[in-house]
Order: structure tokens, then C-alpha cells, then sequence
């Protein structure tokens, strides 16, 4: 199978003179419609890779498909952080509304608020007549941590914001839930980032309302399920044992299954009854060269499973999906994937592939599938989609073409059947060219199976740098600055190939 990779980038432009006004115009609209709707350009594409032009590193936090078929996703974008408490000093957070074709079509930026108040958002909740979005709130000048609820209209500009914590005693909630009461619930630890954290509860009314916030003293570490079971209790799950709570937060058990000894729960799990759910995680190979399988078990709350699988590729390191490993829509069929040949660091030169299987809970496996990502890529969540496929989401560190040591959001897009799935037939097709050496230094060269008409490079600003008519197999670069450039290639029947391309 043919694996090609297209680039969405977005990016200003500026206006040159106006002798070349008219042009100008022609090239701008020319390249951000191929630039914008590159993740849609034929039947055979693969993959989509959002670009950011600044160089910031970008990981994705959350997606959800709407009724539409348009998307919804949370990304973070900054500089590394080695810990949640750097997350919300050095981060920033986004929502997106994009088409079917995951081209942006609205944007709101969630960082921070007045009186030296930072967010992250963490999750969407869910989107109806308004959006609700789930996430964590940092005082710089206090260094105290709360949680925090957003509301945003469909235009995704935010309604009201609302916090809610001890003060001082840094709270941060990963995971909710709705009670019998249609009130959320929210599970958490507390201090941020300490050695010993401890668990806390949060109950919430849909309109904001606080209705409970309980504190244990319980240690828990990053818990990563909870959901009511059975109208009776909340069910916690944490790295190597599952909790159950009564309504009023009081800790009625403790399970540590026996399972456990080798299956390591990886990411949040899906519930898929009022009493079962699915946890997804590794399994590691006792035999040496050690690898690790990605795997499902299907419990009940009280630590006891029926049902144990894994997606098998020898010889390889693989991990399930960061976030959310498994999906479904209605329940008959499900998605497990995550990242086969795992480096489990976010820089090195290595290709990963993103692994994906189909089942259903009668133990029925239809595929197990691979697919090329063209760099270091690692998936992020799993999302089953209304028209029975699935979106991969995640992101890359493309270690072939770049230099700087950033990662891009990630996403490949397949049919029921496991088939990458193009997106708008009618859409025009982009010709390809290679651009080689890249990264270069003082000349690039063409290999195309016809001439190039006229060939122009953009800096990461937008401002053209160079344009060339019938430029030939090689081209001059030397005066060009070391950096990122975007290159338009137009060919001799119309069509026009984009890229882009690293001075060394």
C-alpha cells in the first residue's frame, strides 16, 4: 500500500508592489486554497499533517466528531514540560472546529485569564446547544491549582468561566463522569506534582453550580477511570488496582487483580455497561528481545474480566493510544489502536507506524492493520466515527525534514474496512515533485516527469522569496537565510504541486 503524506499550514501573506499586485493576489489565493485544502487533495491520500509555521511543538489533547461530520479537538502547544505543574506554566491551549476534512474553520485560544490566571483545557465534555469544556487553572502569582469548567457558544467564543478548589491546596482533576443526579462528577489529586498525592472529588451541577468537593486521604496517583456503576458507586481505577466509592465518596473496596502481574493499564477506558467496561494497556513479552503488545481487558467493577486481547506484531515495541486507546459508537463494533515500534522518546530519528485493530465483544477480530506515518509519530486517541470508520490522532516529529526538535498534529483517517480513506474527489489533484537535497544549503534540485513552469518559495511568514519561470532541473538558493520555507511548483498542464523545504 502507497503511503503519501500532504501538509496543512497556515500562514499570512504580504502584499509586494503593486506592479506584481495582480499576481500577488493570484499566487496568495493559489496557494492558501492548496496549502488549506492539501489534507483533501485525492482518494489515494494517507495522512494529514497540521503544521505549525512557528516552529512550536504541538501535541493533541482531545477530539470529538460532531452530528455534522465536522471535528472539534483541544490541542497544547509551547515548550516541553517534564511535569504537570510546568504544563500549565509553559503551555497554552487551543479549541479548533475544523470540516470533515479536518481544514480549520474556527479557532479559540483557552490560556489564560485575568489577575495572572492560566488554563489548560483539558477535555471536551460536550458539545449541544453550547460547548463545555473540561480543564485545569494555574494561579502564577500563588502557584495554587483548581479546577476549571469553560462554556463556549458554537462560534466557540467562551460564555463564562468558572473555578472551583481549596485554596492552596493545588488540586487537578483528570477524569468525569455523570451521576444519577445529571451532576458531574470530577476525580483528581492533590497537591499538584507532589511525591505523595492524594485523591479528591468534585461534584458539579451542568450549570456550574458546586454541589460537593471531597478530599481523601487516600494516595493516588494520576487515577484514570471513574464512572458510576450501577446508580451505586463511582469506580476509580489507578496504575495497578480499581476502587469503589459509595455516593458519598467513602471508600467501600479496593481490587487489585491478579491480571495485573502483567497487563499494565494504559490510558482511559470505556465503559460499555452499567457494570463493564474495557481498560486497555501493555503486555510485555517475557522472553527476551523484550516487546510489549497492546492489549484490552473487559472488566466488571469488582476487578473480575472476561475477556482478554491483543494486537500482536513481533518483535516490536508497541503501546496503546496516550489518551484513548478505545472507541466505539454504538457498541456492536470497536477501534483499539496505538503505536507499533515505539521509541518511547518524543525526538529520536526513528519511524513509528500507527496500529489498528476492529472487534467486536462476541471475540470476533475482523483486521489488524499498520499504517505508515513518515516520521515519529505517536497516537494520541482513537476515535470511531458516524459512518462506521475511524480517526487516529496524534502527532510527529518529522526527523526527515526538519531540524528543530518539534512535533506536528497527526491524523489518519480509515473506512470500515480499515482503508485510508480520501476525502473530496472533486478536489483538484496536486502533481508530485521532489525537492531534494532537504534540508539543503546552496541549490535544489527537481525530479518531476515534466517541466516546472514557475517555481516560488515563501518564508515562514508568507513573504516570497524567490520566483523563478522555467527554473530547469536545479535552482540557486544560496542567498536565501537559513530557515523554513513553503515552495509552489506550477506545471506545464495547469496543475501545481506545494512543499516545503529547510535551509541548512
Amino acid at each position: 500500500m502507497k503511503h503519501v503524506k500532504y501538509n496543512v499550514v497556515f500562514f499570512n501573506f504580504f502584499k509586494n508592489s503593486s506592479s506584481n499586485l495582480i499576481y500577488t493576489m493570484r499566487q496568495v489565493i493559489l496557494i492558501i486554497a492548496l496549502l488549506l485544502t492539501s489534507a483533501s487533495v485525492s482518494m489515494s491520500q494517507e495522512n494529514i499533517t497540521i503544521i505549525d509555521s512557528l516552529h512550536t511543538d504541538e501535541s493533541i489533547r482531545d477530539v470529538v466528531e460532531l452530528d455534522n461530520g465536522n471535528f472539534l479537538y483541544l490541542k497544547f502547544s509551547g515548550s516541553s514540560a517534564y511535569s504537570y505543574l510546568e504544563a500549565l506554566q509553559n503551555l497554552e491551549s487551543t479549541l479548533i472546529l475544523t470540516n470533515s476534512n479536518l481544514q480549520e474553520i474556527n479557532s479559540s485560544l483557552i490560556n489564560h485569564e485575568d489577575g495572572g490566571i492560566r488554563i489548560l483545557a483539558e477535555s471536551i465534555i460536550s458539545v449541544n446547544d453550547q460547548i463545555f469544556v473540561r480543564g485545569n487553572a494555574l494561579d502564577t502569582i500563588s502557584q495554587d491549582t483548581q479546577l476549571c469548567l469553560i462554556w463556549l457558544d458554537l462560534d466557540l467564543n467562551i460564555i463564562k468561566t468558572r473555578f472551583y478548589g481549596i485554596e492552596n491546596e493545588q488540586e487537578v482533576l483528570f477524569s468525569d463522569c455523570y451521576n444519577n443526579s445529571g451532576n458531574l462528577v470530577f476525580v483528581g489529586e492533590y497537591p499538584v506534582s507532589s511525591q505523595n498525592p492524594e485523591l479528591v472529588f468534585m461534584e458539579v451541577a451542568p450549570e456550574g453550580n458546586l454541589i460537593d468537593l471531597h478530599h481523601t486521604s487516600h494516595l493516588m496517583f494520576s487515577p484514570d477511570i471513574v464512572f458510576l456503576e450501577q446508580d451505586q458507586s463511582y469506580i476509580v481505577g489507578e496504575f495497578g488496582s480499581i476502587y469503589k466509592y459509595d455516593l458519598s465518596f467513602s471508600q467501600v473496596a479496593v481490587y487489585e487483580p491478579t491480571l495485573y502481574d502483567a497487563f499494565f493499564p494504559y490510558g482511559q477506558p470505556l465503559k460499555i455497561s452499567d457494570s463493564l467496561y474495557i481498560r486497555t494497556g501493555l503486555y510485555p513479552s517475557p522472553a527476551f528481545p523484550h516487546k510489549t503488545d497492546i492489549s484490552r481487558v473487559v472488566f466488571n467493577a469488582n476487578a473480575e474480566y472476561s475477556d482478554f486481547e491483543q494486537i500482536v506484531f513481533p518483535e516490536d515495541r508497541d503501546i496503546p493510544a496516550q489518551k484513548i486507546a478505545v472507541s466505539s459508537v454504538d457498541f456492536s463494533t470497536f477501534f483499539l489502536g496505538g503505536t507499533n515500534n515505539s521509541t518511547g522518546f518524543p525526538f529520536v530519528n526513528e519511524d513509528t507506524k500507527f496500529a489498528l485493530q476492529k472487534f467486536d465483544l462476541d471475540g470476533t477480530t475482523y483486521w489488524d492493520e499498520l499504517y505508515e506515518t513518515g516520521g515519529n509519530a505517536v497516537m494520541i486517541q482513537v476515535l470511531a466515527l458516524q459512518d462506521g470508520g475511524c480517526l487516529m490522532a496524534g502527532q510527529i516529529y518529522d526527523w526527515h525534514n526538519s531540524q528543530t526538535e518539534q512535533r506536528d498534529l497527526f491524523f489518519i483517517k480509515v473506512d470500515d474496512a480499515g482503508i485510508v480513506t480520501g476525502l473530496e474527489e472533486n478536489t483538484p489533484q496536486v502533481e508530485h515533485v521532489s525537492v531534494y537535497p532537504n534540508p539543503g544549503n546552496s541549490q535544489i534540485n527537481f525530479s518531476t516527469p515534466e517541466a516546472i513552469t514557475r517555481f516560488s518559495m515563501y518564508d515562514s511568514c508568507g513573504r516570497q522569496v524567490l520566483d523563478e519561470i522555467f527554473p530547469g532541473k536545479t535552482i540557486n538558493v544560496l542567498s536565501l537565510q537559513a530557515g523554513f520555507y513553503f515552495w509552489v511548483a506550477e506545471m506545464g498542464d495547469g496543475s501545481t504541486s506545494v512543499g516545503k523545504w529547510i535551509k541548512q
